[in-house]
């Protein structure tokens, strides 16, 4: 099985305000990756909470970079993918951010699968 199109969405709606006693919740946020493969198998990854509250229009561009490297993978192969991506990464985009909030994502739908 290989890895063919990794796709972002992101996706954010109104909600009522939400007061915790310390801070109000803004509108609902969401970003969602999905991982295709050449046997038609579909897996979703998601982030939200606090990977909302950052800029959500940079994270297609994360998931754009990272596809060119997971295209044709074995999605399966979810160490493999966590070191290539994530441990080798980590010099070119840093220790945390959205870079890994994205990495997450995929690792979740590549988990899907």
């Amino acid at each position: 099985m290989k890895i063919t199109d990794i796709v972002s969405e992101i996706f954010e709606w109104e909600r009522p305000g939400i007061w915790n006693g310390g801070h109000f919740y803004g509108p609902g946020r969401l970003h969602k990756v999905t991982v295709t493969t050449d046997e038609g198998i579909t897996g979703y990854g998601w982030n939200g909470g606090t990977a909302a509250e950052r800029p959500l229009g940079m994270f297609p561009g994360y998931v754009d970079y990272f596809r060119t490297l997971l295209i044709g993978r074995d999605p399966m192969d979810t160490r493999g993918i966590a070191t290539d991506l994530g441990e080798k990464q980590i010099k070119i985009l840093g220790p945390g951010g959205i870079n890994t909030q994205v990495l997450a994502a995929i690792n979740i739908a590549c988990w899907d699968i």
